[in-house]
């Protein structure tokens, strides 16, 4: 009986073992297969359109730039149409770009003009930020 007990014992043991090692190698093998490169749809620009306003000289998205990399605007588009644009600091002078950590005004229309279901702001970095408006 004790050599029957001796075999089970050491055959648990070698099971176990090889248990272990089958585990070890498929999470190595996991983290070899992770890709070294970040990924593609990762935005490179923290941006956020904090709000819209109406206001007596035209319409505004305000925008703050969280990030830490300073950023322009590409191109603006107000339901899918093309549009000018002026990004302007606070104060309503010229601003050439999106400085870190300060928020700037973007004239996206006219007086008097609406945003019907959405806008999107398209930054030189290729990151496209989309406001949707609420019904």
């Amino acid at each position: 009986m004790s050599h029957h007990k001796a075999i089970s014992s050491t055959l648990t043991t070698v099971i176990l073992i090889a248990v272990t090692l089958a585990c070890a190698g498929v999470v190595a093998y996991m983290f070899s297969t992770v890709p070294s490169q970040p990924q593609q749809n990762v935005p490179k620009a923290l941006i956020s359109i904090v709000k819209i306003s109406s206001e007596s000289d035209g319409l505004y998205a305000y925008v703050y730039n969280y990030g830490s990399t300073t950023v322009s605007v590409k191109e603006v588009y107000v339901d899918g149409n093309p549009i000018s644009f002026q990004v302007k600091n606070l104060d309503g002078s010229a601003a050439g770009t999106l400085s870190p950590s300060t928020m700037y005004k973007v004239l996206v229309g006219a007086s008097g003009s609406k945003i019907s279901k959405e806008l999107d702001i398209v930054l030189d970095t290729g990151d496209v930020i989309r406001y949707y408006v609420g019904k």
